[in-house]
């Protein structure tokens, strides 16, 4: 649970640097709506254990037909403990010992 409070004091930063794609992103290609370079840089980023943020563009149709744009902001971050594709915690390590058919094993892909 700590883990996740750091990330999300990380996340908050304001000196977090989020990265604005096209604001038709959902329309094209994801990787299309990032500017030249910026994806790259982002991989680079996140293969170095560094948070990386990216601000997605929306619009929000209310019910008398406004449009109201907006934003969802994503962030990830390379867990430490990330060994060839799984991630493994204490606390899903205990939890498998009380009470083994409750566990789920997460694979990531990047």
């Amino acid at each position: 649970m700590e883990a996740l409070f750091s990330f999300v004091l990380e996340a908050e930063n304001p000196k977090t640097q989020l990265i604005s794609i096209d604001e038709r992103w959902y329309r094209n290609d994801l990787e299309k709506a990032f500017q030249p370079g910026e994806l790259e840089k982002l991989r680079r980023s996140f293969a170095n254990g560094e948070l990386v943020g990216v601000r997605f563009p929306i619009d929000i149709v209310r019910k008398d037909g406004k449009i109201e744009k907006t934003e969802v902001r994503g962030y990830l971050k390379k867990p430490a403990q990330l060994s060839r594709g799984r991630i493994t915690t204490s606390e899903a390590g205990s939890q498998c010992r009380r009470n083994p058919s409750s566990v789920t094993e997460t694979h990531l892909a990047f």
